[in-house]
């Protein structure tokens, strides 16, 4: 009675359970909606932070020619004194440098030299480590001894720029750095960041100013860039950051049409609960059979069930769950009473096919259907499984399920390796490509398609003989030959290329065999780089020593250059000469050891010098090892490194024995003549004979000191002639 009662009570109120049903609905779809909105949002951010990695790609394309100029820059100059040829040098990288606007030689701090120097010579002299508000980036380059990008700031030029500086180190010693100076507006352009590029994206570049910790915005773009509408990658090259967003969100758009069917679902399922509510007794009929068709169920497959590792769900021909196994518990996160009775599809995202779908499915699978699903946990989570669903006792239907998470998992973690190794591959600095055991390119990347001027299309037409020199050939199909028979697998070698317009360049090239499990050889992979600015560097150095060495050598001048041990490096043919060397071995000999008898004060005079002084006599002597007086007139220099640091001293001399006995015997003549001899300079006596100074009753040092040759001569004319 009581129960006819409350079926009665009930089904006098079915405005309430339409509304309520409504609300259940209503608040299901604002889930969904939830859901869809944060898969939008996914969506967006990823092709957001494409869209900035694809412009910090090339932001990075643009200071790594920046990076390799400064490089070259700091290498000529530490190695070979280059900062002699400063502009030459820079005026090549600048134009074999695309993105790179000045190149800067920086001594200590100080920038020293600057190229072109018509638009940046306001920064000459100028210290950045003497600057408070800009040294720190300075300083950190110098700690961690690597190139660092410092800016974008206003540079003493007029402009706003990075400035990217290379610590350059001699002896262990810091010496000052090589830089380069890419404009604001060269990098923006090479990034592509500006708004012309890029009609769909905006994008900010930022960097946290390491004296006050504050993010500063260089792009002026409308917006708060602050709010959480962007994604944004960190190029590590200058602690920058590029943020990307679109210029038109869209996001309302793209919700809207689902939230207007969910309210229209809800307003049918509140409708159709609100129809429901009116025939109490037929569906009180059909809950009765389901309770006894899930006690029946429970009772045959309840062992089966909690045994069970896979998941396991039984659903009716409505959807409607009506029994559930541990292992679908615990993925789910819901406890069996909150999953029985409950509509299978409450669970399942909202894209998966309907109860119809899958019963006509299971229909054309002759009732046994394997599909996989994607499930909401209870915490939001989606979770996928492949589900093997079987009619069974009627219409129930049996879901035997497997989790793939794990399995997606790996396929997400092979799929980011596969194109961590093509973007590795595509973008990469130097010339890559795969190679077939035939010679035939099978795949390069843009570096090589730029070195070699051709297209990609064009290369894999092509194989490695087409653009090898005819002279470098031979080793090249020698080592194709000895990998095919395992007999090598790696090859490296400086060799020359022709490219499409005929010019030929030097490259250094790289090859590794790649094999499968039984070793047969599948193809080669090689990395080439453009050497030919290098080999052409080396080349001038070379002319200009072998210069050098030929004006020492046949300078008129007899001269030497010693190293630190006073040991001999080169010597002019004069030199040699003069000193009776003709026989000897002199070049990497000590010097004393030629010359044993060399006086001490010589000796002391080479350290001072050694030392950093530089010394010179008019008229010197020493006694060689015939026990003859050698007259000669010398000066001592010392030479320095490109550094600074002293290498050892020039020695330049002249004999003068020949001068200085014919002044002997000229000077013993006038002391021993009986004519009186005078020598007047400046209106004063020079030199007297004793003759001279007998004939005017005077002593010779008493008439160079205190007589005047007009006074004495006018007082006795008739003395003089």
């Amino acid at each position: 009675m009581a129960d006819t009662l409350s079926r009665t009570s009930f089904s006098k109120k079915p405005a309430i359970i339409g509304w309520l049903v409504f609300f259940i609905l209503i608040v299901a779809v604002l889930l969904l909606s939830y859901q869809r909105y944060l898969l939008f949002k996914e969506v967006r951010t990823s092709v957001l932070t494409k869209v900035a990695l694809n412009a910090r790609d090339k932001l990075k394309t643009a200071l790594d020619y920046s990076a390799t100029a400064t490089r070259t820059l700091g290498f000529i100059v530490t190695r070979h004194g280059g900062k002699n040829d400063f502009d030459s040098v820079a005026k090549k990288l600048l134009e074999d440098h695309q993105y790179v606007d000045a190149l800067e030689l920086v001594e200590g701090g100080t920038i020293t030299q600057v190229y072109p120097l018509k638009e940046n010579a306001a920064a000459i002299g100028y210290n950045i480590l003497k600057d408070s508000l800009l040294k720190q980036e300075a300083l950190r380059a110098i700690k961690e001894k690597k190139m660092f990008y410092a800016g974008p700031f206003l540079l003493k030029q007029g402009y706003v720029g990075v400035v990217g500086r290379l610590p350059l180190f001699s002896g262990g010693k810091f010496w000052g750095f090589s830089a380069s100076v890419v404009k604001m507006s060269t990098l923006i352009e090479a990034a592509e960041l500006n708004t012309g590029a890029n009609k769909d994206y905006l994008f900010q570049l930022s960097k946290i100013d390491p004296n006050t910790g504050k993010e500063h915005f260089f792009l002026k773009h409308p917006g708060n860039w602050i709010e959480n509408d962007w994604a944004s990658v960190a190029v590590a090259e200058g602690d920058w950051k590029i943020y990307a967003r679109f210029v038109n969100p869209q996001t309302a758009t793209a919700i809207l049409p689902f939230a207007i069917l969910g309210f229209l679902l809800s307003v049918s399922g509140a409708l159709f609960a609100w129809y429901g509510a009116r025939q109490p007794y037929r569906l009180q009929r059909l809950v009765e059979e389901k309770t006894r068709q899930l006690k029946a169920s429970e009772e045959r497959y309840f062992s089966f069930f909690e045994k069970a590792s896979d998941t396991i769900i039984v659903t009716d021909a409505k959807g409607l769950i009506t029994e559930v196994n541990t292992s679908i518990c615990k993925l789910l996160g819901y406890s069996r009473e909150e999953l029985v009775g409950k509509k299978f599809l409450n669970f399942v995202r909202s894209d998966q096919p309907t109860i119809d779908a899958l019963r006509l499915g299971l229909q054309q699978a002759e009732n046994e259907l394997v599909r996989e699903w994607r499930l909401v946990k209870k915490n939001g989570e989606i979770v996928e499984l492949e589900i093997n669903v079987k009619k069974i006792d009627g219409d129930n239907n049996l879901a035997i399920g497997r989790d793939l998470t794990g399995l997606r998992q790996a396929q997400k973690q092979v799929a980011v390796s596969e194109s961590t190794l093509h973007g590795a591959f595509e973008y990469s600095a130097i010339g890559m490509a795969l190679v077939s055991p035939e010679g035939k390119w099978l795949k390069v990347n843009g570096a090589l398609c730029r070195i070699l001027g051709y297209s990609k299309d064009e290369m894999e037409t092509m194989n490695f003989e087409d653009i090898t020199h005819p002279q470098d050939k031979g080793e090249g199909t020698q080592f194709l030959n000895e990998a095919v028979y395992r007999q090598s697998n790696v090859f490296r070698s400086e060799k020359r290329y022709i490219t499409k317009g005929g010019q030929q360049i030097w490259v250094n090239l790289n090859v590794s065999s790649v094999r499968d499990a039984e070793g047969r050889l599948l193809y080669f992979v090689t990395q080439t780089e453009d050497i030919t600015e290098k080999k052409k560097t080396a080349e001038l150095l070379q002319v200009r020593e072998e210069q050098l060495r030929l004006f020492i050598e046949y300078s008129p001048a007899a001269l030497a250059m010693f190293d630190k041990d006073m040991r001999y490096i080169i010597t002019s043919k004069k030199f040699i000469s003069a000193y009776g060397l003709e026989a000897k071995q002199v070049i990497g000999k000590i010097h004393y050891e030629l010359f044993p008898d060399n006086p001490q004060r010589w000796r002391d005079i080479h350290a001072q010098c050694l030392a950093g002084h530089s010394a010179k006599r008019e008229e010197d002597y020493y006694v060689d090892e015939h026990g003859k007086t050698v007259w000669l007139r010398w000066e001592v220099h010392p030479w320095r490194h490109f550094n600074g640091d002293i290498g050892g001293i020039i020695l330049f001399t002249e004999i003068i024995t020949t001068l200085k006995e014919a002044e002997i015997k000229f000077r013993t003549l006038v002391e021993q003549s009986l004519v009186g001899v005078c020598i007047v300079q400046d209106d004063k006596f020079a030199y007297v004979n004793p003759k001279f100074a007998e004939i005017f009753g005077y002593g010779p040092s008493e008439m160079i000191t205190n007589s005047s040759p007009e006074d004495l001569m006018s007082s006795d004319p008739g003395k003089c002639i």
